[in-house]
């Protein structure tokens, strides 16, 4: 995993892509709470939080980096613990963006086929 990347972001829940904060263009400010997507194209819409793991995957011929998103890291980590994965919510409150929960560090050096 790679530490120094982000490993969520607040999403558009009808396309899933970057959620940005809201600028009112009246006041020219951002608001608080408030959220545009430039896919759907909308203003103050709903957010969620999703994955976004980095990942760098390796065996004797080499190594390359891939980038997990939300059904692939719940899959990855449901393989190795029989848990359903609600921790996301949870750690967010609790973590700074830049601390990786354990519960995805723990998936380190593990060997997959």
């Amino acid at each position: 995993f790679h530490k120094e990347r982000h490993w969520f972001y607040v999403g558009c829940k009808s396309c899933c892509s970057t959620a940005t904060p809201y600028f009112n263009p009246v006041t020219e400010e951002i608001e608080a709470n408030k959220y545009s997507c430039y896919i759907c194209e909308k203003n103050e819409i709903t957010t969620s939080i999703w994955y976004k793991v980095q990942i760098k995957v390796a065996d004797h011929t080499g190594s390359t980096s891939f980038v997990l998103f939300d059904r692939e890291v719940i899959l990855l980590y449901n393989s190795f613990t029989n848990l359903h994965m609600n921790l996301l919510e949870q750690q967010v409150q609790f973590n700074s963006e830049n601390e990786i929960i354990q519960e995805l560090m723990d998936l380190e050096g593990r060997k997959i086929a």
